[in-house]
């Protein structure tokens, strides 16, 4: 039985990291991530490796420089998800090449950018739900938000606007993170593998479009952070210092929330693990359980207010309204879709949850005595401020760490 699970948790996850292989492997070749100044900047683009702009269509398959054929494999690895190749180039007629090469042109500018960006997590969200249809909101939802980000951070040279790279990473070890958790939950976790087969209910090839217009709402969440790109990368006309500020701010925000929701998922695992048939009521109820009845649910929205608000920026270009454009009204229109889609998604998450806990532990004291002392979502200054200072000023202290790690293994 083992066995199996293991194996059902590889066969859930390699559509992405094939995915991943093929999208890494030739448009989205060729750029990591320094930061250098303008000086230094022109040299590399002078002596280094060739960018994108420069890139030989014709390169032969399966060519490198002598600088990738120097590198271990883990540091082709890190490079692709920098942006750098991991399979060589491709030739130019191959269907893969002439693919990517059509979503990373959309992406980078014109009207599909959206489309664009759909097709990306729609090929994240139609193989993980043909396998298991309940994954469509679970696992799918957490790697096609890695995967968008990945393609954005490859796709653009945002190198120059460090907030703009900080707020794309923190999307990759968001959805990463959370991805990797729902697919131990389910191989280990007797409750959660049993519900998602309950699920099963569509035929295989039926769920297509249904997959589909979800990967289209996973889009419209992340349609901020492609404005974002566009405006931020080194063809874009660059952000303002105010709104450098506010995508700063927001990326501080999303590493925040992604701090906050790691904690809470493994500490409320460890609290339930080997008691899903019990009625008793085992908490967890401290640290941010000691505040917030759903701390990650809270979390979860918090991630997309740092999303919606750090690309608003680039949706309202800048403030000027009058010559704002008809792609970005558009643009703006479907972020505050898929932005409100995913708080309403939270919140009646929470709503439900809810009600289940009142039915299950209502009456017995702990229970009780727990939903005096702690908020439903957000924490309460009211309630239990001196227990909040400490949840949050860890997390904080996480997150910063963390953010630092991680962009010096990008930078």
């Amino acid at each position: 039985m083992k066995i199996y699970h293991h194996t059902s948790a590889a066969i859930a996850i390699a559509p992405f990291l094939l995915w991943l292989l093929a999208f890494s492997s030739r448009v989205l070749a060729s750029h990591s991530f320094h930061q250098v100044s303008p000086a230094r900047s022109q040299s590399r683009n002078q002596h280094a490796r060739p960018s994108r702009s420069s890139f030989e269509p014709n390169q032969q398959p399966g060519a490198t420089s002598a600088s990738t054929t120097s590198l271990g494999m883990g540091s082709l690895v890190a490079g692709a998800l920098r942006g750098g190749a991991i399979l060589g180039t491709a030739t130019a007629t191959t269907g893969c090449t002439s693919a990517t090469t059509a979503v990373a042109n959309s992406l980078r500018s014109g009207p599909f950018g959206v489309l664009a960006l759909a097709v990306v997590a729609s090929s994240v969200v139609t193989p993980l739900t043909i396998y298991r249809q309940a994954y469509s909101f679970s696992t799918a939802y957490a790697l096609s938000i890695m995967g968008m980000a990945v393609a954005l951070l490859a796709t653009f040279d945002v190198s120059g606007s460090i907030p703009t790279v900080s707020l794309l990473a923190a999307m990759v070890v968001y959805g990463f993170r959370l991805g990797s958790f729902l697919l131990v939950r389910q191989a280990t976790v007797a409750s959660k593998r049993d519900l998602i087969l309950k699920f099963e209910k569509t035929p295989r090839l039926k769920r297509v479009p249904f997959a589909l217009a979800v990967g289209l709402f996973y889009a419209l969440m992340m349609t901020p952070a492609l404005y974002l790109c566009r405006v931020a990368s080194s063809g874009g006309v660059g952000l303002s210092e105010t709104a450098n500020q506010i995508v700063s701010a927001s990326g501080a925000l999303i590493w925040f929330a992604v701090i906050v929701q790691a904690w809470t998922d493994a500490q409320k695992s460890l609290a339930k693990r080997g008691k899903d048939e019990s009625m008793d009521f085992h908490g967890p109820s401290q640290g941010w359980f000691g505040v917030s009845r759903h701390p990650n649910f809270m979390a979860e929205i918090m991630v997309w207010i740092g999303v919606f608000v750090g690309g608003l920026p680039a949706l309202l270009n800048g403030g000027q309204w009058s010559s704002m454009g008809v792609g970005n009204a558009v643009a703006l229109v479907c972020s505050v879709l898929g932005f409100s889609g995913i708080v309403q998604t939270m919140l009646g998450s929470t709503k439900r949850l809810e009600t289940k806990q009142e039915t299950k532990y209502g009456g017995q004291l702990p229970y009780e005595e727990w939903k005096a002392k702690t908020s439903k979502l957000v924490p309460s200054p009211t309630k239990n401020l001196v227990g909040s200072i400490l949840p949050i000023s860890i997390s904080a202290i996480l997150a910063f760490v963390t953010r630092k790690v991680v962009l010096h293994l990008y930078l």
